[in-house]
């Protein structure tokens, strides 16, 4: 009777301890959530931000790496394009996504 009343018992411990760790859980989510919506605001605007900063280092940067590019053999040229229009569309994208827009 004492073995059977000690695995009841440990039954119960795990069952609380499984229990206790999904209400941790779940209260973390509601946490996250809340941090989440908190500084949202602030990530879509440092993303705008960004972008602008991007704008104007590509009206800078372009016209330098045009007559770079200009000198370059013309098959290295195009991978040089390549990787400009590449990162470029990614930096976009993220840009994009952190200030909660989807580009097309």
């Amino acid at each position: 009777m004492a073995e059977e009343e000690l695995m009841g018992r440990l039954k119960e411990a795990a069952y609380t301890t499984v229990g206790l760790g999904l209400l941790g859980m779940q209260r973390l989510q509601v946490q996250r959530r809340e941090i989440t919506k908190a500084i949202e605001p602030q990530v879509r605007e440092a993303a705008v931000r960004l972008e602008k900063v991007a704008s104007a280092a590509d009206e800078a940067l372009d016209p330098v790496l045009d007559r770079f590019e200009h000198d370059l053999p013309e098959a290295t040229a195009d991978v040089v394009r390549s990787a400009r229009a590449a990162t470029k569309a990614a930096r976009d994208a993220a840009l994009a996504r952190a200030a909660g827009r989807r580009r097309t």
